[in-house]
């Protein structure tokens, strides 16, 4: 059961896996009877000719899917090389991507070490849109990454296949949006308006390259095929290390004093990942901290000296040489690579530089790629793979356009779930106990089997956090509705040295919460609240100046006495937090009802 809010393992492999696999199974059979029933139908020509109009038989259908025959010639490609190179290159990181994406971690770790670390510093109308990220993802991150991955894989499979206009078109428009939109809710543009930005530290992030070769997927072939292109896309790119090198030079990035710059370096080499990406990182941290001036001047002269040889050489393969080999070096001593840690989604900005480096400057418009094609949609083996392809965006992006309205109904509980409030799954009897509540009555956990029980732990003389943690419990409960009369509230004492009845109920009298029929404020011998503490673990501690600390923890039990979640609760006072903790509490109630 996957509880909105839900703090999720490390690992998921057990719940992403199955779902993968179920809906790439879904995708193939689906796939396969839309191209078999594509394939039955009569394919005309332009002309009204019948091209091919027989029906499918078992070996009919080997022969289309192996045969490197072609029936009706029709067209000759004429592809530039280099631009092969770029639309192939391109989809081999797409698939990489996709790979990445299936990490069994990731679903938990997308948001905590990926998209919260480019959250520092950023600008509020930034953080604002990577919030809204957030909130989907956290909404369901199981379904979310299947989705992600099988959206990427699918737009991989379309840019080796695209060799077509439409399908490389197809494949344009894919990789724009999706690239937008990681570029956006995933890397916080790059982190393009935080200080501290580089291409040392993978500045202006990968998707921003997935989109704009997106772009040059939708040109004409006329257009991909004229000199001019290849000539503006040279000084284009010439042009990128030039506003690079303006980057790095920028007073207001902080790399010429202090740690910025040594910071970038050090933060990568206490990552987990061998010894022989990291040791040149530390020493790299070590040297820039000695005079980070003179480091970053010679990285600045560096992108510079080759951003205006792109730009003004007719001939710039020594340029490009030195392009590849100082992205080759970055991509290693300041981006470890950037798919060896835990977090890695791509391989970062280094590699598309080096793939379009390799095919603008070292090809160029020199050689072309011919290829022979048949007309007829179902003619060539990649037809099916095309087919699958789209299937598979469909399956990553309908259910998830789908879940928007009821993710966005659920954001409120965002802001509790990143203040340490994620929820616990659970799965296990709640243990009984039998204690004294407010009134000095007798109440057992037992006596309230059929409805929802929210336990935690109080403070009877706590004035700042418990207050609060109780304000949040009540009103979460309250925004029930009439479902609220099947909840019971058991706030049980964690103070040893107040455990009367007049202490707890002195506490309910101070907080207004004398009056609420199904709040229960609950104490006893110390050795019966001692064995309630330790089978619910959380043993109370006593300072050094006699303050109290003890774990500040809300449990969700439901209708058959079934512990299933657990969350923390920080007790700030600060109003969009006691909100969004109520939402938490109410949303998780739901569930413990079967509301939901």
């Amino acid at each position: 059961m996957h509880m909105h809010g839900s703090v999720i393992p490390p690992d998921t492999s057990s719940v992403l896996y199955p779902l993968i696999g179920t809906q790439g199974l879904i995708i193939f059979l689906t796939g396969l009877a839309i191209f078999l029933s594509i394939w039955r139908l009569k394919i005309f020509s332009a002309s009204g000719g019948i091209i091919l109009g027989r029906e499918i038989t078992l070996s009919s259908w080997r022969d289309a899917l192996f045969s490197t025959q072609t029936e009706v010639l029709s067209e000759v490609l004429v592809e530039p090389l280099a631009f092969a190179i770029i639309r192939i290159g391109f989809g081999v990181l797409w698939l990489f991507d996709a790979v990445l994406q299936a990490k069994p971690n990731m679903p938990s770790d997308m948001v905590n070490l990926v998209i919260q670390p480019a959250l520092l510093h950023q600008p509020p109308f930034v953080a604002w849109l990577m919030h809204g990220g957030i909130y989907f993802w956290q909404y369901n991150p199981v379904a979310a990454d299947a989705a992600t991955m099988w959206v990427q894989a699918a737009i991989g499979i379309l840019f080796i296949l695209g060799t077509k206009r439409p399908i490389r078109k197809l494949a344009g428009i894919a990789s724009i949006i999706w690239g937008t939109l990681i570029w956006i809710f995933g890397e916080g543009f790059g982190m393009l308006f935080a200080p501290g930005n580089s291409f040392l530290s993978g500045a202006p992030g990968a998707a921003l390259f997935y989109a704009v070769v997106g772009g040059l997927l939708l040109l004409s072939d006329t257009t991909i095929q004229r000199k001019d292109f290849f000539r503006i896309a040279r000084k284009s790119l010439g042009g990128f290390w030039i506003a690079m090198a303006v980057l790095e030079a920028a007073p207001f990035e902080g790399f010429w004093s202090g740690t910025a710059l040594s910071g970038i370096f050090q933060a990568m080499s206490t990552m987990s990942m061998p010894s022989y990406v990291t040791s040149p990182m530390t020493f790299m941290a070590n040297a820039t901290s000695l005079d980070p001036a003179l480091w970053n001047a010679v990285f600045v002269g560096i992108m510079l000296l080759i951003g205006i040889g792109i730009f003004l050489s007719p001939n710039p393969r020594g340029y490009a040489y030195a392009s590849i080999a100082f992205a080759t070096l970055v991509w290693w001593v300041g981006m470890g690579f950037g798919f060896l840690a835990a977090s890695g989604t791509d391989p970062n900005s280094s590699v598309p530089l080096i793939i379009l480096s390799v095919a603008l400057l070292l090809i160029g418009d020199k050689k072309r790629v011919r290829r022979k094609y048949n007309s007829g949609y179902p003619g060539e083996p990649k037809a099916l793979g095309i087919t699958i392809a789209v299937i598979a965006i469909a399956v990553g992006t309908i259910p998830m356009i789908a879940s928007i309205p009821a993710a966005a109904s659920d954001s409120s509980l965002y802001a509790a779930v990143s203040d340490g409030g994620g929820l616990t799954p659970l799965n296990k009897p709640a243990p009984n106990f039998s204690l004294t509540d407010q009134y000095g009555r007798r109440v057992s956990l037992g006596q309230f089997r059929n409805k929802a029980v929210v336990i935690t732990f109080l403070d009877p003389v706590c004035y700042d956090v418990c207050p609060v943690m109780s304000g949040e419990i009540t009103r979460g409960v309250a925004r029930l509705g009439n479902l609220r009369n099947n909840v019971v509230m058991l706030a049980i004492d964690i103070n040893p040295a107040f455990t009367t009845v007049s202490s707890i109920r002195q506490f309910d009298l101070e907080h207004g919460l004398s009056n609420i029929h199904n709040w229960f404020y609950l104490t006893g011998s110390l050795p019966a609240l001692q064995k309630v503490w330790q089978n619910y673990a959380v043993t109370p501690s006593v300072g050094p100046v006699g303050m109290l600390s003890h774990p500040q923890v809300i449990y969700f039990i439901d209708k058959r006495g079934t512990e299933i979640a657990l969350t923390g609760d920080s007790g700030s006072g600060a109003v969009t937090l006691v909100h969004s903790y109520a939402d938490l509490i109410s949303s998780t109630v739901k569930v413990a009802l079967g509301a939901t």
